[in-house]
């Protein structure tokens, strides 16, 4: 009896064919449904897959995401059956095929025939594991920097893409202040597009990938995390924060709570972070929390010294945020667009007052 090897692929990327799924399509004549994204990847790669041309639409709703569902109740539309008897014709005329098909209309159409005993259908499904699409962006990514690619990625450094990186850290940093879970998603897309831009940078030159990138942060987090992946015992995560910076204190052979923390970060963000370093290594509170003397100081100041009690006064204000497990970059920053939507509204009401 003639035999179709249905090939599911899931998520659509040869890296993520089984083995079996590689054997069916290397070892008899494969045809796809126009379109169908793993076929085109193989054609790319330069395996041959021949093109069936459909008869008509294949689903008459859109068709779900994953691998078919099949739900026998509902009607297969003629095109999936048209679709379907031609598969059959070319298994009876070179006794085996295998064809790529994620479509769930042509899966029931072709199970149609199988249970009816014209055609023999084997299923070799695909898999779909979670981040099986970020090898599809790794692949994205090379061919805009490869040759035929887009111009202006490929003359982009690591240099050009900095500003770039630090934009959208912001705007992600935006999203998730509004809440809009949507948003968020989009804006992490944007800053992982720059992971993903630096390291096929780095693979153009040879010297890492990203799989050097993601090995290099696994084994990170593996030794970071002792009470996770080893013996360690934490009391919560308090002490979770303080491991992690004598782990890394010690990683990266550093001599004070103070190295390795970067002098561009903006004023408040350095003052949170040293003041934090500074606690994870029991050096104390060094800054009184307590914002009343701090201010009371500031008052009495002579001018030559109202600048270096202003910033004591900051620094008590940081220290105070600390206190109550509050980030004091992200209240100013709220209070900030507070106060401009009081002047935008106090702009409003001045131009009715004029009208």
């Amino acid at each position: 009896m003639a035999r179709i090897l249905l090939v599911l692929p899931g998520a659509g990327s040869p890296e993520l064919l089984a083995l079996e799924a590689w054997q069916a399509l290397m070892s008899v004549p494969a045809f796809a449904s126009p379109g169908e994204e793993l076929a085109t990847r193989l054609r790319q790669l330069g395996y041959e897959v021949g093109e069936l041309v459909e008869a008509g639409p294949l689903q008459d709703e859109p068709a779900r995401g994953g691998l078919p569902l099949l739900h026998s109740h509902a009607a297969i539309p003629e095109g999936a059956r048209a679709l379907a008897g031609r598969l059959v014709e070319l298994a009876a005329e070179r006794g085996e095929i295998a064809f790529i098909g994620g479509d769930e209309a042509v899966t029931r159409a072709l199970t149609e025939r199988g249970m009816a005993g014209e055609v023999e259908v084997e299923f070799v499904m695909g898999r779909v594991p979670r981040g099986h699409a970020l090898i599809e962006l790794v692949s994205v990514m090379a061919r805009l920097r490869g040759p035929g690619g887009c111009p202006w990625d490929a003359e982009q450094t690591h240099q050009t893409l900095a500003e770039h990186l630090l934009e959208e850290a912001y705007e992600l940093l935006e999203a998730i202040e509004s809440g809009d879970e949507e948003h968020i998603a989009e804006e992490l897309g944007d800053v992982l597009l720059q992971v993903v831009f630096h390291a096929q940078m780095g693979t153009d030159a040879d010297v890492f990938d990203i799989d050097d990138v993601a090995r290099g942060l696994i084994d990170k987090l593996v030794r970071r995390h002792p009470h996770v992946f080893g013996e360690v015992e934490v009391s919560g995560p308090q002490e979770v924060v303080r491991n992690w910076d004598r782990i890394k204190h010690k990683e990266k052979g550093r001599r004070s709570a103070a190295d390795g923390i970067p002098e561009a970060l903006p004023a408040l963000a350095y003052a949170q972070k040293i003041q934090r370093r500074a606690a994870s290594f029991a050096l104390g509170d060094l800054v009184d929390p307590r914002v009343a003397g701090a201010l009371s100081e500031l008052e009495s100041a002579s001018e030559s010294q109202r600048e270096a009690a202003l910033g004591e006064l900051l620094l008590s204000v940081v220290a105070l945020a600390r206190s109550l497990d509050l980030d004091a970059e992200t209240a100013l920053r709220r209070a900030a667009r507070l106060f401009r939507d009081r002047v935008v509204d106090a702009e409003r009401r001045a131009r009715e007052t004029e009208s």
